[in-house]
């Protein structure tokens, strides 16, 4: 009789466990995370929705504040269609703003958030595991190391629109993907400004797979690292493929455009250099493929880059 009511009461408990997550949940800063993040009663922070919301829902933000640093482990949408500033800002040394630590199969995309590292946070966005991330809308500034970095080890897609990258302590977007899966990058209208290292970084240095990415509409300005837009893979690590089109490296300490590596390969399509170290540069063995379209006022290139026909 006793381990009937234990059975009894464990299953009422996983049903109310169940019934208090809801497809969309709301957040505000008059909320508190004591309420059930529905409408009339929205919580404070994106953690505390993302526990309520189900695999799947969305997280609504319904007036400016900040909602403090979130952890990922589902498919799920945070989403500020424009009521004001949201804003992840993190106080505590080493911290992420945003850490995804999703399934295979799982779809998360942020929309609209302001991420503030204030010289303390890791990373404004790490991607550890998922399947595909869509960031859009969003400024990420001030963290010690990347602004985003996609760190994960099996396929995955990703896409970056109309996103800022301001003064990040390394990359501002770093792509370092780890195993063998095939990872593919999109970004558009993407702006890396003031990083310390490597504006948009295609790194295939710790895997095995494919990665490509492609940057439409972009900017690189001012980063000190080795290149504005950057790209590098040796023998034995992943064949890594970054094609850029309309985009626009200015006043980078280092190459407008950089390719290292046997195993690494740039397209440049429609792209523009100014005021940087070097227009483009090419080592250990990279290609740099150029469709002639291009207008790099930047002299001292290093290596030759390779011509390609229109198609």
């Amino acid at each position: 009789m006793c381990a009937a009511a234990a059975i009894l009461a464990t299953i009422a408990l996983f049903d109310a466990s169940a019934a208090a997550q809801s497809a969309r949940t709301f957040v505000s800063g008059h909320g508190a995370d004591t309420n059930p993040c529905t409408l009339a009663q929205p919580c404070r922070g994106f953690q505390h929705a993302h526990d309520l919301t189900s695999a799947g829902g969305e997280i609504t933000v319904l007036d400016p504040a900040g909602y403090g640093p979130v952890t990922i482990t589902k498919a799920i949408s945070i989403v500020n269609d424009g009521v004001g500033e949201a804003g992840i800002t993190v106080s505590s040394q080493g911290s992420n703003a945003v850490t995804i630590n999703a399934g295979t199969g799982d779809v998360v995309n942020l929309r609209g958030l302001t991420l503030v590292g204030g010289g303390l946070g890791g990373m404004g966005i790490l991607f550890s595991s998922g399947g595909t991330l869509n960031v859009q809308n969003c400024a990420v500034g001030g963290f010690v190391s990347d602004g985003i970095r996609v760190a994960v080890t099996g396929a995955a897609a990703v896409s970056v629109l109309d996103t800022t990258m301001l003064r990040n302590g390394n990359n501002g977007i770093n792509i370092k993907p780890g195993g063998s899966g095939a990872v593919s990058v999109y970004l558009g209208r993407v702006a890396a400004i003031g990083n310390a290292a490597i504006g948009i970084f295609l790194d295939g240095s710790g895997a095995t797979g494919t990665l490509q990415a492609t940057a439409a509409d972009s900017l690189a300005s001012g980063n000190a690292g080795l290149a504005g837009f950057g790209v590098s893979s040796a023998p034995n690590q992943a064949a890594a493929t970054f094609t850029l089109v309309r985009s626009t490296g200015v006043g980078n300490a280092g190459a407008a455009f950089a390719a290292s590596g046997q195993n690494a390969t740039m397209a440049l399509s429609l792209d523009a250099a100014s005021g940087d170290g070097s227009g483009y540069g090419i080592s250990g063995g990279a290609t740099i493929k150029s469709f002639g379209n291009n207008r790099i006022n930047d002299a001292s290139n290093a290596g030759t880059l390779t011509a390609v026909a229109l198609q």
